[in-house]
């Protein structure tokens, strides 16, 4: 397993974010700064849920060329090797597009914690016609079909946005069908991909 890590501002905190560059499963964490120890733990947060990784491909500059993260890597057995943003990578297109559309998915009167975990669920759920059977992140990363999210109405209006963002970072993009008319009718199918 191997995961791309990057780390990015969002108004007065910063959005740590790994991405499994097999599934694309993403894992994002907020944290208050970007002191090598709030990071290690976020990662450590991050990891116990499937294991460490053998790979971390994270971004040249602090916290990742800190003394304290270098440690980590070696007492945890992990290989970290520094990486600018891989052109056509499904896993860096994910972050992209996060990172673009992060300040739009804090919406409906959601804290922000609320409203990431929320996007999180629905891009976790929903199938990518670029991964094997155009299955989706979780069905690969856990080896079994999850029950898809239901999107909530509140989503479809912030999606607008989002949407524009997301898309034109290719195959990542979320598409949804327009909103149902009535809220009594089942909800429209969705997919990650073109």
């Amino acid at each position: 397993m191997q995961f791309i890590v990057r780390i990015f501002p969002l108004k007065s905190r910063f959005l740590l974010v790994a991405v499994d560059t097999s599934s694309t499963w993403p894992e994002v964490k907020i944290v208050m700064n970007k002191r090598p120890s709030a990071i290690v733990c976020a990662l450590r947060s991050m990891f116990s849920r499937f294991g460490l990784p053998k790979l971390l491909l994270t971004d040249p500059e602090d916290p990742f060329n800190t003394t304290y993260f270098q440690s980590f890597c070696r007492e945890e057995a992990i290989r970290q090797e520094p990486s600018i943003p891989i052109p056509n990578c499904p896993a860096e297109h994910f972050i992209t597009g996060l990172k673009c559309a992060s300040p739009f998915i804090h919406t409906a009167g959601l804290t922000l914690s609320a409203a990431m975990q929320e996007y999180l669920e629905i891009y976790r759920t929903t199938p990518c016609t670029f991964l094997p059977g155009s299955r989706s992140p979780a069905a690969v990363m856990l080896a079994y079909p999850p029950k898809p999210k239901q999107i909530p109405s509140h989503f479809y209006s912030a999606m607008h946005a989002i949407l524009r963002i997301l898309i034109s970072f290719g195959p990542l993009g979320h598409q949804f069908l327009p909103q149902p008319a009535s809220t009594s009718k089942p909800r429209q199918h969705r997919t990650n991909g073109h």
